[in-house]
């Protein structure tokens, strides 16, 4: 997967192969570009010699907000229910169990 999107050549012939749906396609790239953590840059450039610098530069900026936004709802909603599960965990009395075993001896 990296290497696909790290081939210029190839990438540009899979997003040129959906025609009307290129800008689409192009968007959803960038956006799995950003969740995978890939090197953004690479995919404007390929949006630049697509559809141009300024279609190719607005696409890739569209797919990257919503990428970042996307990890960012998902980054903190997964930070929220581990909060919860803490805050939940030490709120009830005796020792909090991991694994089956207290992870602090019981205070007496």
């Amino acid at each position: 997967l990296f290497r696909f999107f790290m081939d210029k050549e190839r990438l540009r012939g899979f997003i040129e192969s959906h025609g009307t749906l290129a800008p689409l396609v192009f968007v959803a790239t960038c956006i799995l570009g950003i969740v995978l953590h890939l090197p953004e840059i690479v995919l404007i450039a390929v949006g630049g010699m697509v559809f141009g610098v300024a279609r190719g530069f607005a696409y890739g900026w569209i797919g990257a907000v919503l990428g970042s936004t996307l990890v960012f709802l998902a980054g903190t909603t997964s930070l929220l229910y581990y909060l919860r599960l803490l805050r939940i965990g030490f709120a009830r009395p005796g020792p909090v169990v991991l694994g089956g075993r207290p992870a602090r001896p019981p205070m007496e």
